[in-house]
């Protein structure tokens, strides 16, 4: 009776240890911004970025510090031009996802006539690990 509690004990914590395991590696997010201002007609896109040791929350599948790197893009625009942005960030687990949503989202801006389109590239704009509040 002793041996099977102990079978069970230790087949349940080699189970857990690999489940932890799996979940528990750093991974790549990719990342593009999305900045507007309802003044104006320009609407700026970031370039697809990597986010390196960054893991999605396990419940929701968010980008933990979301708000954190749609600050730093509203930092960025707002000390270049004075006007109010309001901004966004997009993600992915893989790249080829994200850049099938950028391609999308930019297709729809550039068929719009009324929208001004501006992307910036990674040389001018890049995202920093954000830090958690």
């Amino acid at each position: 009776m002793k041996l099977k509690l102990w079978l069970i004990g230790l087949s349940t914590l080699f189970c857990s240890v690999l489940f932890a395991q799996g979940r528990k590696g750093d991974t790549t997010i990719y990342v593009f911004g999305y900045a507007t201002s309802f003044n104006d007609s320009t609407v700026v896109l970031t370039s697809v970025q990597p986010l390196p040791g960054v893991t999605l929350e396990s419940r929701t599948k968010f980008l933990p510090g979301r708000e954190g790197y749609s600050y730093q893009l509203k930092t960025y625009l707002e000390s270049r031009e004075p006007k109010v942005q309001t901004c966004a960030v997009f993600f992915a687990k893989t790249r080829a996802r994200l850049e099938k949503k950028y391609v999308a989202l930019r297709n729809r801006l550039k068929a719009n006539k009324k929208v001004r389109l501006r992307e910036l590239g990674a040389s001018e704009f890049t995202f920093a690990p954000s830090v958690l509040p």
